[in-house]
């Protein structure tokens, strides 16, 4: 709520969205979790946000599928209308957890109608490009993608991130052009 609050106050007068983010539980479904727990967690979570004032949901850094599409699932039973981006995590070789793929994400999101789907987190946009042409194969839904600032150089136990504004320009470019990509943000390693 405070969240919320302090994100309206700092955009007063201004041009753009407020969106509330919703990642994933941080547990495996079914391990330590159940699935009427997670939905009660999540109805939570997102009720809050919207009651809140929030313009848009995202949904994101979700390594599950399956996960991101229950927390899909109950932003759908709150408010079937209301703005929700379902972005997924995929690893080096295009798979998310459970092996599932872009192509097999976007068809188990497809039934929920998310606003928007695509990808987030952990790759860099050169790799996340050729994963967004993959989907927009499979769908017609808008594609989102916030990717990492490149892959991250462990010093001194940090992880420092070597790309340059230019870089994720140019491949931002490339997500629009290649898979018509229309939300384009950044995730770790990416500043203003």
């Amino acid at each position: 709520s405070a969240g919320v609050r302090l994100a309206r106050e700092a955009v007063e007068d201004s041009p753009v969205y407020v969106a509330g983010s919703v990642g994933p539980l941080g547990v495996p479904l079914g391990d330590e979790i159940t699935e009427p727990e997670a939905r009660e967690l999540f109805a939570q979570h997102i009720g809050c946000l919207i009651d809140n004032g929030v313009d848009l949901i995202i949904l994101e850094t979700f390594t599950d599928p399956r996960e991101l599409a229950l927390a899909l699932a109950v932003a759908r039973g709150i408010n079937t209308s209301f703005p929700v981006a379902a972005l997924a995590v995929f690893d080096e070789q295009g798979q998310a957890r459970g092996g599932l793929t872009p192509e097999d994400t976007v068809k188990l999101l497809e039934p929920l109608s998310p606003s928007m789907a695509g990808i987030n987190c952990r790759l860099g946009a050169d790799a996340v490009v050729p994963l967004l042409v993959r989907m927009r194969a499979v769908t017609d839904l808008p594609l989102g993608v916030m990717p990492n600032s490149g892959t991250p150089r462990v010093v001194e136990d940090r992880d420092i991130y070597l790309s340059t504004p230019e870089f994720m320009a140019e491949y931002a470019r490339r997500a629009i052009q290649s898979a018509g990509v229309r939300m384009v943000g950044g995730c770790c390693g990416t500043t203003p």
